[in-house]
């Protein structure tokens, strides 16, 4: 009895596995590609056993290699280095091999291969759009070919593969229009849906790029539209302090016949303290030269929180004009307050007409600014009027802690028109007024109807004074 025959007797069977570096009986085997890197269209060979079949495939990370044994050798396969799907694939790469169907074993650990980039690279030194009435340019939303010239485009057996439009959005091409050459190529773009300058970047097939800047390459049909740049609502407390000295004794004079009614000194002043709101937008046009802006309107709206039906839009002009553009505004006051014309044997005044300014800082540095006073409702007519004394600017009667938020929209005369995405928010605050110095004259201000004598609330005051009357206007009525 041999020892086979004697081990089996004795139930001694031993299981004795396959090396690890063995395969499988049939299965191909990949060991080694004869180059670490090559160029696109170079010929490598993978070395190993099994490859002869009918149907052999060889990948180059995702990109399928032409194979020129045709699986004819079991030891060899030569393939060409086949250029990149997309040219923002990674340059190194791994590589499989597959015979009938069946995927080789890779014993050495998995193949790897780099692709090399040959020189000289691809260089982009002109485009054209082939349209000899805008040849550097396009209408945003509109097909169009870009042609690119240069050098070097199919060296070493590259490929252009992929163009990108890179600016405000970024947009691929279509594809090729018609065959790349050595020096000239171009791409099908279905339209750019942005205006503003863009570069285009184009992928090759060895992994190397060429780009070239194109500036305001894309527009609109009439013209390019404005730009804002930025935009604000601020709000903070402004205070003001008025002399209406004169008002108050000329305005005793108007009902008592006495011109020589003094107020004590220092005189009568309104005081108080109101919201001051400035908004402002930064704004460019391409389309404007010097001397000549393209802006035609730059406006800032809101909805009026008043109860109303239907709710109210009101839009502010904004204007870059250094304050030099006026807009007449009658005082809110009873009180005549213009007394520019009176002398002592004619006491009479008349309505006071202000010159109101957008309160820009500076004319022609785009920034475009409307200052407006925010005042309560119920503020009293002569606070509004020294608030327009102090800063002539238009006011909006907004309740206190009432919120509104801005609309900011800028027009060029071809009809564009722009909108900043946010809408900033303003809180109201509360008015606040007071009046300092002769109380007499103060009382008489403040009163409802200056027309009428003096209100029993302002008998016994001191002030406003004059010889006929020694103790002065209150006092004596």
């Amino acid at each position: 009895m041999n020892r086979m025959m004697r081990a089996a007797a004795l139930g001694l069977f031993v299981t004795v596995p396959w090396p690890a570096a063995v395969a499988a009986p049939g299965a191909p085997v990949a060991e080694r590609l004869s180059v670490d890197s090559a160029e696109v269209g170079r010929t490598v060979i993978i070395v190993g056993r099994g490859f002869a079949g009918g149907d052999v495939v060889v990948a180059f990370g995702p990109a399928a290699a032409s194979v020129s044994s045709s699986g004819r050798s079991r030891q060899t396969i030569a393939v060409e280095v086949p250029g990149k799907l997309d040219p923002l694939d990674p340059d190194a790469v791994t590589v499989t091999v597959f015979v009938n169907g069946r995927e080789a074993l890779y014993p050495n650990g998995a193949l790897r291969f780099t692709y090399d980039v040959p020189r000289p690279y691809p260089v982009i030194e002109d485009y054209r759009t082939g349209d000899p009435q805008a040849p550097k340019s396009v209408f945003v939303a509109r097909p169009f070919v870009i042609h690119l010239v240069g050098t070097h485009f199919t060296t070493g057996r590259r490929v252009p593969v992929a163009c990108l439009a890179i600016g405000p959005t970024t947009e691929k091409a279509g594809g090729l229009f018609g065959e790349a050459t050595d020096s000239a190529m171009a791409f099908e773009f279905a339209g750019l849906p942005y205006a503003g300058s863009y570069r285009f970047l184009v992928g090759f097939s060895d992994g190397s790029t060429a780009g070239i800047d194109a500036v305001d390459f894309a527009s609109q049909p009439f013209g390019r539209p404005p730009v804002i740049q930025q935009a604000e609502a601020v709000t903070e407390t402004e205070t003001v302090s008025c002399d209406f000295t004169q008002v108050a004794e000329l305005g005793v004079c108007a009902f008592t016949g006495l011109s020589d009614v003094r107020a004590l000194p220092p005189g009568v002043f309104i005081e108080g303290s109101y919201t001051a709101l400035r908004l402002s937008a930064l704004v460019t046009d391409a389309d404007s030269i010097p001397g000549r802006t393209d802006i035609l309107l730059a406006i800032a709206s809101y909805l009026d929180p008043r109860p109303s039906t239907p709710p109210t839009e009101v839009s502010l002009l904004l204007l870059d004009d250094g304050s030099s553009a006026a807009f007449p505004s009658q005082q809110k006051a009873q009180w005549l307050e213009d007394c520019s014309d009176a002398t002592p044997d004619a006491c009479v005044c008349r309505a006071q007409v202000f010159a109101l300014t957008s309160g820009d800082a500076i004319s022609g540095d785009d920034r475009y600014t409307r200052r407006v006073a925010l005042v309560n409702p119920s503020t009293n007519p002569l606070l509004r009027d020294c608030i327009t004394q102090q800063a002539p600017q238009f006011q909006v009667l907004l309740a206190p802690d009432a919120s509104i938020g801005f609309t900011f929209e800028v027009v060029d005369r071809e009809g564009n028109l722009s909108r900043w995405p946010v809408e900033p928010a303003i809180r109201e605050g509360t008015d606040t007024l007071s009046c300092a110095g002769d109380p007499c004259g103060c009382c008489l201000l403040l009163s409802i109807d200056p027309t009428s004598p003096p209100p029993a609330g302002c008998s016994g005051l001191e002030g406003m004074i004059s010889p006929a009357l020694p103790g002065g206007v209150c006092r004596s009525f």
